[in-house]
């Protein structure tokens, strides 16, 4: 069939104790893929191991790596000219990933804190850029690149039946196109460093009232200039920042009320829930419009920001019945 894609894949699983504290497993497979659309067949083989107490697994020691290959989708085999490349080669990369997870209690406190560390090397990749909203592809050219980081995050349920987190990750996405001269350039999802935090708690000596808080920070991200293929020249913009901040009346809750209360006959949770959304008011830039301009005798062109939502109030109502 033209355009048909076929996959399957095995597994294999097993289990064993290291002494009489610690156990090991391993999942490894293979997976299998043939894409008719331009007669290439993939073997992609996986594996992951992990290392954890016995009697219980508060804590885990894992690693894992694998081949990994995605054949283009439509959108990827159309260049800046709607020329289409049917015979585009799957992108393929190797991942490497390392990392731990632990459970246990902070001033009674459940929390799990993770940490992972990934490098993905990449054979085949299709160069892209965003112009306005829209994303555009460079099927034509011939690239390779590399991601790697570091992922830190602390889970911690301060009240019983919510999360709150708070999380750091450090990354760096580089990408080379065969040819052009220019190195090693920062791929458009080259966000070197990203940190949020959630909080959900309750009032002191007032449970029925509950408060969240939430917080964004992410470094400037690459943005390039739609000249040539788009790829030459490129500029960063504004670092992202946002503060969310919302409170939360428990009017009825079999937790906070009596269960032989007539309410609960007909409903089991009400909850008003008022929410500040963008709390500081920051005019984040989502992407950027291109406006053909005119300085002195040479044709350029002008990045006019489109920002994302300013401050905002919401309000939610919550029945559950």
């Amino acid at each position: 069939m033209y355009g048909g894609r076929y996959s399957g894949y095995v597994q294999q699983s097993f289990e064993m104790p290291l002494g009489s504290s610690w156990g090991f497993r391993v999942n490894a497979g293979v997976r299998a893929l043939y894409s008719a659309l331009n007669g290439e067949f993939l073997a992609m083989p996986r594996v992951q191991a992990a290392f954890y107490p016995l009697g219980g697994r508060q804590l885990q020691l894992y690693a894992a790596a694998g081949l990994y290959g995605q054949p283009a989708f439509y959108k990827e085999t159309k260049d800046d000219t709607a020329g289409l490349h049917l015979g585009l080669p799957a992108q393929r990369s190797l991942h490497f990933v390392a990392g731990s997870s632990i459970i246990f209690r902070l001033n009674d406190i459940p929390c799990k804190f993770t940490a992972e560390a990934y490098y993905k090397h990449i054979f085949r990749l299709v160069p892209y850029a965003q112009d306005n909203i829209g994303i555009v592809y460079h099927p034509q050219e011939r690239a390779r690149g590399y991601i790697y980081g570091l992922d830190v995050k602390l889970n911690a349920e301060m009240l019983e039946g919510t999360e709150s987190w708070l999380s750091v990750s450090l990354m760096q996405a580089r990408q080379d196109i065969a040819g052009d001269a220019l190195g090693w350039l920062p791929m458009p999802a080259d966000q070197r460093i990203n940190v949020s935090a959630m909080m959900q708690d309750q009032m002191p000596y007032y449970p029925r009232l509950r408060a969240h808080l939430m917080f964004h920070y992410g470094s400037p991200l690459p943005v390039y200039v739609p000249a040539g293929s788009g790829l030459e020249q490129y500029f960063r913009m504004p670092a992202y920042l946002r503060a969310d901040m919302g409170l939360t009346f428990v009017i009825l809750d079999k937790t906070l009320t009596p269960a032989s209360h007539w309410a609960f006959h007909y409903v089991h949770k009400f909850l008003i829930t008022i929410e500040i959304m963008n709390l500081f008011n920051i005019q984040n830039i989502s992407s950027y419009q291109w406006i053909p301009a005119i300085s002195g005798s040479a044709l350029t062109t002008v990045a006019v920001p489109n920002y994302l939502t300013p401050r905002l109030l919401n309000i939610r109502v919550a029945l559950d019945i």
